[in-house]
């Protein structure tokens, strides 16, 4: 997860965000699509048991899919989300 940006909003912060999913490629790629659908299945999971903890998902654009080479070829998907949550939900 990288965070963009914290911004106050009334009793709230909402927490502009990336939450990535990645995982290296086979030696001929075949299994990039694999990686992506269960990548989205796993933001998804995230995204509804955030909610369920009280970390709102306000604001969750599409799923987006890459490939990149890092030290190994990779595929994954991300998601920009906002999620919100209260003040006086901070650990003191």
């Amino acid at each position: 997860m990288t965070v963009d940006n914290i911004t106050p909003d009334g009793d709230y912060y909402n927490v502009n965000c990336y939450i990535y999913y990645i995982d290296r490629l086979t030696s001929n790629a075949d299994n990039n699509t694999g990686i992506q659908s269960v990548g989205i299945a796993v933001l998804d999971k995230l995204f509804n048991d955030l909610n369920e903890v009280g970390l709102v998902t306000s604001e969750v654009e599409s799923f987006k899919p890459f490939t990149y080479q890092f030290n190994d070829l990779c595929a994954g998907v991300y998601a920009t989300a906002t999620l919100s949550y209260q003040k006086e939900n901070l650990c003191d």
